[in-house]
């Protein structure tokens, strides 16, 4: 293979290793997670605006049924269009939440990684494939994913001030708050799952609707203080960062073969 040849080869690998942070070149080198920071906080403004428009079409929803418990002829064309806004609505919300889902485990997965990245720090207490398993095993995941968050929050202010040594700056009662209201979410959503009965009265699709927009607020609330919680873990990412600067650590050569 001539010079150039291998030096485009070199070039492309280095180029492909850039572009999707697939290999670290050292043990002890923080993965970038800036990238998946953002998209994640972007998906969540993306259910923020879709919870809103939810609670604008169940809102609508309940009117309609109101005046059908006062006795006013609701037309069957007003009450198709109001289903398939509803249905149109819950599926799009459905479809957003579950991609900001991935969005946060994501960047999440990368955060915990860089745990084991730091350079004199003890192993996490699970491994990195915990990070997203941890998320998807039933009861597990009523506790681990809480666990393992608070290795990242601990951690990263620690090493970020103190090289490991002395308490953080910030407790963990955001967080703690945040997964509260997650289990919360959880019970409440199985509970409006229920609702309504497969021939439900007018009374009992108005009662449905105004739990449906009590379930719609609460998520409002979990995607902004997701918003909020994503950007306190940045800032200690990037203190992090700043203190374990990749030019402090030296690089693996590439081998072209």
């Amino acid at each position: 293979m001539g010079f150039s040849n291998r030096l485009g080869k070199v070039s492309r690998l280095s180029l492909f290793q850039n572009s999707f942070d697939l290999y670290p070149t050292s043990r002890f080198m923080l993965l970038p997670n800036y990238q998946r920071y953002r998209l994640a906080v972007v998906a969540q403004w993306v259910v923020v605006v879709a919870t809103v428009a939810a609670l604008v079409s169940s809102g609508l929803q309940y009117r309609l049924l109101q005046h059908a418990l006062a006795g006013i002829e609701i037309l069957p064309a007003a009450a198709d269009a109001n289903d398939d806004r509803q249905q149109l609505v819950g599926g799009l919300q459905l479809v957003l939440t579950l991609l900001a889902f991935i969005g946060f485990i994501s960047w999440f997965a990368r955060a915990y990684d860089n745990l084991r990245r730091i350079p004199g720090a003890p192993e996490p207490a699970y491994s990195p494939g915990w990070a997203v398993g941890a998320w998807l095993v039933p009861i597990l995941n009523l506790w681990r994913p809480l666990h393992m968050l608070k290795e990242v929050w601990y951690r990263t202010q620690r090493y970020a001030l103190h090289h490991g040594q002395g308490a953080p700056a910030q407790d963990h009662s955001l967080l703690t708050g945040w997964w509260i209201l997650r289990i919360v979410l959880f019970v409440f959503g199985r509970l409006v799952s229920r609702a309504g009965g497969s021939d439900p009265t007018v009374e009992q699709l108005l009662d449905a609707t105004t739990t449906l927009l009590m379930l719609d607020v609460l998520n409002l609330a979990y995607a902004v203080l997701t918003i909020v919680l994503l950007q306190r873990f940045r800032n200690f990412e990037d203190g992090l960062a700043a203190r374990y600067a990749p030019d402090n650590v030296p690089a693996t050569p590439v081998s072209v073969g």
